[in-house]
């Protein structure tokens, strides 16, 4: 994917982006590209401190970056078979990593998200499970549900009130305890669910974006990756503003 970011003034392109993520004051913009380096850009500022390499030693790339939800100057970075912690030095302008050991737990992680306090981050993975990690041990507590959701977890995002959302590869979306990651609810969409994501001030509501849109002009519903055609409102009804009901009654 090619990206073109404006910051104010200032325009930055970008050769393949895999993740992008702001920091809670949106003081700071974490991008990982394709080349598997993360580049730290000061919003204010505009422009870029110095890039680092994602990855270290024998793990795959990395696949996705999150910022911490207290602190403009901690994020984490995941990928394949590797979880790294990273802190911005305002002084130097460098930011340096500690690696976290996942030992036997062979994992690619494909998403993931901070809780409000930072005290875990929670790794959807291929397999379909999801690694809750508590950041502070740099430690591995468990990882859930008992059965994973099948073809991978593909997007994650934890709600305000403390659950764990997770979409998959085969239309699956899921609410799961964060506790014990186990299954709370689940129901079915169409196609790919490519992202999850909770309406601010609400504790009811879940958005969830799938691969598939619906032509009025043939009357079914297509892959929108594959579809070489473009369609404007309101003869396309776009699958990928899916509103799904996740009330507090419902998933207790």
């Amino acid at each position: 994917m090619l990206l073109l970011l404006t910051i104010g003034k200032a325009f930055f392109i970008f050769n393949l982006v895999i993740s992008l993520s702001f920091s809670q004051s949106d003081k700071y913009l974490a991008s990982l590209g394709g080349d598997d380096r993360i580049v730290i850009w000061d919003v204010a500022q505009r422009r870029g401190l110095n890039g680092s390499k994602a990855t270290i030693g024998s793990t795959g790339d990395c696949t996705c970056v999150a910022f911490s939800n207290t602190n403009d100057t901690f994020f984490v970075s995941a990928g394949e078979n590797n979880i790294r912690f990273w802190t911005i030095d305002e002084t130097s302008k460098r930011f340096t990593a500690e690696n976290m050991k996942l030992d036997i737990t062979k994992r690619k992680v494909t998403a993931m998200s901070l809780d409000a306090y930072d005290s875990c981050v929670y790794c959807g993975t291929t397999t379909g499970d999801v690694l809750k990690v508590h950041c502070q041990q740099r430690k591995l507590l468990l990882t859930g549900p008992r059965k994973p959701i099948g073809e991978g977890i593909t997007a994650l995002t934890v709600t305000p009130w403390g659950d764990v959302a997770v979409g998959s590869g085969c239309g699956k979306v899921a609410i799961l305890d964060p506790s014990d990651l186990h299954l709370v609810s689940i129901c079915d969409l169409q196609g790919n669910v490519t992202s999850v994501s909770v309406p601010a001030n609400t504790n009811e509501e879940i958005l969830c974006g799938t691969n598939q849109i619906y032509c009025n002009q043939c009357g079914r519903m297509a892959n929108a990756s594959s579809s070489n055609k473009i369609f404007t409102l309101p003869e396309v009804i776009l699958e990928s503003i899916l509103l799904i009901k996740a009330s507090l009654a419902s998933i207790s």
